[in-house]
């Protein structure tokens, strides 16, 4: 049985290198494609989170989140979000799924 630790303080900054380790492992890929000036300002989480899915329209630009079922950035809507289990949740099945389908070769 694992043990669950909860802390109600800030990550260290161990903690924090590890959390930004999963931020080269995806990158939406509409983010991608827009040039920085479209991109969202300032930077949020969701840019790098598999469970997002990211809308792109001529002046709209949307996410909507597959794990809290929420839209969490719109034109009127516009948090930036700093951290997400949900996106460590959806990095952890992504490596998993990468995992298993190197296994398979």
């Amino acid at each position: 049985m694992t043990d669950l630790i909860v802390s109600d303080s800030t990550p260290n900054d161990d903690q924090s290198n590890d959390l930004a380790a999963f931020d080269d492992i995806y990158e939406s890929p509409t983010i991608s494609r827009l040039p920085s000036h479209q991109r969202p300002k300032p930077s949020t989480v969701c840019e790098s989170c598999p469970a997002a899915v990211w809308m792109a329209q001529k002046n709209q630009l949307q996410c909507y989140c597959r794990v809290t079922h929420v839209m969490v950035y719109s034109k009127e809507e516009k948090t930036a979000l700093t951290a997400c289990d949900g996106r460590e949740m959806a990095i952890e099945q992504l490596l998993a799924k990468q995992e298993k389908a190197d296994a398979r070769g």
